[in-house]
């Protein structure tokens, strides 16, 4: 029976039959209606949303072949074909013309309804994950509601099963049934093709399951389907990697049920198998390009912090290594040339032994492979340790390189040294990504060799005018000055960014109470927790009293900024101790974006104001976005 009731449309010219088929549907909880072919019928369709017709091929007049035509022309909705032929020829025609499914008179009720169902079912499915999720359930549901009555109902399983069949194909889902007591697997011929097997040689075995998936995830697969077993109140779900028998690597969603004994014994453990390479294959596409975009960004934006070329190197080299879709080790160093002695000055490193630290401190031009990059200033690729690397050291594991140098007009400055797994394979995505990567450091470096001596000089005035004396951050004056920067790089770039006005929540009773001592205190260890939430490249400024304000740059939109919000508000209501007293606040936030809620800061500032302030109105210690409802009082 349908999950939500149906509307069916029976255009059939046999009175007797049109009524047949009306009890059939009303009698299984659809909303049944029926019609000829006349204007009726075409006014039925436009006022009512129809869920499936029931055609028969043989009407008097234009006939079902034609009525069929302009239905899939002007409507969206399932159609199964009536006839008392059975003709092949016509059978073709009808699903080439677009009907769903075709059935021959005499009808079977419970064939026709099962048909209808089915077809109900696949049209309702959707693409995404959630309706993925649904039909794996509901698969799971019929399969356990089927089992019982297999024996006596052979001839209807029959049908079943062939609709079965045409949905996983549709769905590229696959079922199984593993009875424990006799060790027996079960596939459904789509999961034979997911696993890149013939189902006519191929007998399904738990033993060759499990040698299909990934050596890497071969372990915790067991380790899940035992941890299953065991514990009753656990489903079975788990994405892994499978291999082909050609070594294609390909990526399935596996979800299952254990049914058990009454003593809660394992029995039979049933399930699916959701084909979702293409979908893992867009995804891993839409990380490496939204990953690359914030990786790039995010070096640039060091460019715009107030910090050393060691320290900036440094976040950089951490923003390179936690690139997701790039499979580096996690070591890595970056060089620059020195100009009074010609060779390469290791200037940070991430995870390198001391040794190699002091014996790659410095590193001539051709010497090793760091120095081979700067002498030919081309990448040099290595997927081993061999005769290469001539800097060597007692106990080192096997592992490759990619040295990328780093130059700008035409003048090498240094060299991105990066660790690889062993046998790595050569990627030229991998590496031309990593040029980009390199040429985004050639500016940074430049810049800061232009700036440095210059920073170093101003860093500890502006500082000192521009900075909360309790607190450390930007004050309301420094603020002004970021928010008007932002504000003016998000212009030029067309880039959005948001304000976060925070307000800690109970922080006056604090005060009040324990003393401004406890009350300072509190303000600087709230300040540390906000900074923590936020990105290197955001600003959090005290505003003053026990209100912040937090600039988000370059953000992809609401989700983001508000996932920020709710870290900050999370980890505000955590306890804190302070000379021994247990303090407990929270905080409510107002967000506003340029330039959609303020052109100038001011009016940022107020938008975001007056979204903190409907916060605390609604009971505080939440986020809020700015609607311009807020200025109306509403």
């Amino acid at each position: 029976m349908p999950l939500k009731k149906k509307n069916v449309l029976i255009v059939d010219h046999d009175p007797i039959f049109r009524e047949f088929l009306l009890r059939i549907f009303e009698k299984d909880g659809f909303n049944a209606y029926w019609s000829i072919i006349d204007k009726e019928m075409w006014e039925l369709l436009h006022h009512r949303k129809v869920d499936l017709v029931v055609l028969d091929v043989e009407l008097p007049g234009e006939g079902g072949i034609s009525v069929l035509q302009k239905l899939r022309k002007s409507h969206d909705m399932g159609i199964i074909m009536v006839s008392s032929q059975t003709s092949q020829t016509e059978l073709i025609r009808c699903l080439k013309y677009g009907a769903d499914d075709y059935i021959n008179k005499p009808i079977n009720k419970d064939e026709l309804l099962l048909r209808a169902n089915n077809l109900l079912y696949r049209i309702g499915q959707s693409k995404t994950d959630g309706a993925a999720d649904r039909l794996n359930r509901q698969l799971i549901s019929d399969y356990k509601q089927e089992i019982a009555k297999l024996r006596e109902q052979h001839n209807w399983l029959r049908g079943q099963y062939e609709s079965l069949i045409n949905a996983q194909k549709i769905a590229k889902t696959g079922s199984w049934d593993w009875d424990i007591t006799n060790d027996t697997l079960f596939w459904s011929d789509e999961i034979f093709r997911i696993f890149g097997l013939d189902a006519k040689t191929t007998k399904a075995t738990f033993d060759l399951f499990i040698s299909a998936v990934h050596p890497g995830d071969r372990e915790h697969v067991k380790a899940v389907i035992n941890k299953t077993l065991e514990n009753e109140s656990l489903d079975y779900q788990i994405k892994h990697r499978i291999v082909w028998p050609d070594g294609n690597v390909r990526y399935v969603l596996e979800r299952g049920e254990v049914l058990r004994d009454s003593y809660g014994k394992p029995l039979r453990m049933i399930g699916t198998v959701l084909d979702v390479t293409a979908r893992k294959k867009e995804e891993d596409r839409e990380i490496r390009e939204i990953s690359s975009r914030i990786t790039i960004s995010a070096l640039l934006e060091t460019g715009l912090e107030n910090l050393s070329l060691q320290r900036q190197l440094e976040i950089a080299l951490d923003i390179i290594l936690a690139i997701p879709w790039l499979r580096f080790i996690n070591q890595g160093a970056i060089f620059i040339t020195d100009k009074n002695s010609g060779d390469l000055k290791m200037v940070c490193n991430k995870n390198l032994p001391e040794c190699l630290q002091q014996s790659c401190a410095r590193i001539a031009f051709g010497h090793c492979l760091c120095g081979q990059a700067a002498a030919t200033r081309q990448i040099v690729f290595s997927d081993k340790v061999d005769h290469q690397h001539t800097n060597l050291y007692d106990g080192m594991e096997n592992h490759g390189h990619l040295c990328v140098p780093i130059i700008s007009k035409n003048v090498l400055l240094g060299i991105l040294n990066l660790y690889l797994p062993p046998f790595h394979k050569h990627d030229p995505e991998e590496e031309a990504f990593m040029s980009t990567v390199a040429n985004t450091l050639a500016g940074l470096i430049e810049r800061r060799h232009t700036e440095e001596e210059l920073a170093k000089t101003q860093e500890r005035l502006h500082h000192n005018a521009h900075n909360d004396a309790l607190t450390k951050l930007p004050n309301r004056m420094y603020l002004s000055e970021l928010l008007d920067l932002s504000i003016a790089r998000a212009r030029r770039d067309n880039t959005l960014m948001a304000v976060l006005f925070i307000d800690l929540d109970r922080f006056k009773l604090i005060n009040d109470t324990l003393g401004h001592d406890i009350g300072d205190l509190l303000l600087v260890e709230a300040s540390k927790r906000i900074k923590e939430c936020l990105r290197e490249s955001d600003v959090l400024a005290r505003l003053g009293g026990d209100e912040f304000i937090a600039i988000l740059s370059i953000i992809s939109g609401k989700n983001e900024v508000g996932a920020v919000a709710q870290r900050i508000i999370d980890s505000l209501k955590s306890s804190f101790i302070l000379d021994g007293n247990n303090c407990q606040i929270g905080s409510s936030i107002g967000i506003a974006f340029f330039p959609g809620d303020g052109k100038n800061q001011q009016e940022l500032l107020k938008s975001a104001d007056l979204a903190m302030y409907e916060v605390k109105k609604r009971g505080r210690n939440h986020f809020l976005f700015f609607d311009s409802k807020l200025y109306n009082g509403e």
